[in-house]
């Protein structure tokens, strides 16, 4: 897979060949397909963390048939595309997950997780100490960073486990009012922060079901 510059709105300029064609059937028209990237995407999902990549680009498949990046930037791009997650379990790391009710893209962003829909972005981070430090303690030094006009906290003690949440009305990036959920979930060891920003009022149900759902499940569970 190759990314030129685009030639007209719409193109991606991703182009998708098997990388043994001759030069006659390179140069043959004749010979290609334009199709929406997503197509390609649905066939083969192990495109998708190179399709924000910069013009210029190369991806090629190993003789193990995995994806390298052959061309371009070195490292992967700040913003990367994964697939989306679907309504069911979605397990974070070896450690945390959740469940969700309805279907969720899915990006990496400077090392954030971030899942939306219309009306719904999701922000997640996971923080692990070496040191054991009690959820407890966590807990109060969040507390004395909360905002003071935060209202609606909640905590629910499950175990030697925690989690915590607050709603806060907030000032979006283009200067509209925008709702925000802050939740974490934190054991002796680690700290899984997501905040939750949406339109309305009330929060969605997607907020809720993930919320309540929060835990800990190891990836053999």
């Amino acid at each position: 897979m190759v990314r030129e510059e685009p030639l007209q709105p719409g193109d991606s300029g991703w182009i998708f060949t098997a990388g043994t064609e001759s030069p006659e059937e390179l140069n043959d028209a004749g010979r290609y397909s334009i199709l929406e990237v997503n197509t390609v995407a649905n066939r083969s999902p192990d495109i998708i963390p190179f399709l924000l990549l910069p013009p210029g680009s190369e991806v090629r498949r190993n003789p193990d048939g995995r994806l390298t990046l052959a061309r371009g930037s070195e490292g992967p791009p700040p913003v990367q595309l994964l697939a989306a997650a679907k309504p069911g379990w979605v397990q974070l790391t070896e450690s945390w997950g959740f469940d969700i009710s309805s279907r969720l893209l899915r990006r990496l962003e400077n090392g954030s997780q971030v899942l939306w829909r219309p009306g719904l972005t999701i922000w997640i981070d996971v923080y692990r100490d070496e040191t054991v430090r009690p959820a407890e303690e966590r807990l109060e030094q969040i507390l004395r960073d909360v905002a003071p006009q935060h209202y609606a906290q909640e905590v629910v003690r499950d175990g030697g486990d925690l989690r915590f949440r607050y709603r806060l009305e907030e000032e979006g990036d283009d200067g509209s009012r925008r709702s925000a959920c802050y939740c974490f979930a934190l054991s002796d060891q680690e700290e899984l922060h997501i905040a939750f920003f949406f339109e309305s009022d009330e929060l969605p149900s997607d907020v809720e079901r993930i919320w309540s759902s929060i835990r800990r499940r190891p990836l053999s569970a």
